[in-house]
């Protein structure tokens, strides 16, 4: 729907090396990780998606609940 690229594109801007990131509900990715390797990244979602088969060794993909964190 597009309706989070602003604040996406600000969050995105703002990332610097070392920080760990976030990202509920994941989908197939939510934004390019590969362009972020300085950042531990976090990936949640409550399926896992067949399109997906490998995320970049910096990200950390688990299956699960937003309200039920591993």
């Amino acid at each position: 729907m597009g309706l989070d690229r602003g604040w996406r594109a600000r969050c995105l801007r703002d990332l610097k090396p070392g920080m760990r990131v976030l990202d509920l509900g994941c989908g197939t990715g939510s934004f390019d990780y590969a362009r972020y390797p300085q950042c531990a990244i976090s990936a949640l979602d409550m399926t896992a998606h067949s399109q997906v088969v490998d995320f970049p060794a910096n990200v950390e993909f688990r299956v699960g609940r937003p309200d039920k964190l591993p």
